[in-house]
């Protein structure tokens, strides 16, 4: 692990809601861990507002009660809806996907991870947006099998 990737490591943990991550290579050992808010306390001076700034959940647990099934995120990082800037969307709400299509990809550590369709069946809800930062477990998109 080089210090770029820590850096990146580091900035997608300050910017998740995550308060302790542990990352071990098999040369060096990094545990990150952030001062949890309790009732009546202030975890920090930083305002509340900016985590749901960074991670929109009222917008993604809203639609998330809808039909179908979720799509999540398997870790943070940020999500693209196409292979590039010119390239055409892997899927639009209405397209009927299968199971293992691509769907989306979300980059973490400048590796580009892509997320298959867990069923076979047609998307619902595109519930990011493109270049967006999400978290561990955040609904991407539902598919309606």
């Amino acid at each position: 692990m080089n210090i770029p990737e820590i850096k990146e490591i580091i900035g997608l943990f300050e910017a998740s809601s995550l308060s302790l991550l542990k990352v071990e290579d098999k040369n060096l050992k990094i545990e990150l861990a952030k001062a949890v808010a309790t009732r009546g306390t202030v975890a920090s001076e930083e305002p509340v507002d900016s985590v749901a700034k960074v991670f929109p959940l009222a917008k993604t647990q809203a639609s998330a009660e809808g039909n179908g099934t979720p799509v999540k995120a398997p870790l943070p990082g940020v999500f693209y809806r196409s292979s590039s800037p010119q390239a055409q969307p892997f899927v639009e709400v209405g397209q009927r996907v299968e199971k293992g299509d691509t769907l989306c990809l979300v980059e973490a550590m400048k590796v580009m991870n892509e997320i298959p369709s867990p069923v076979t069946g047609t998307v619902t809800a595109i519930l990011a947006e493109n270049e967006e930062l999400v978290s561990f477990d955040q609904i991407l998109l539902k598919i309606e099998a």
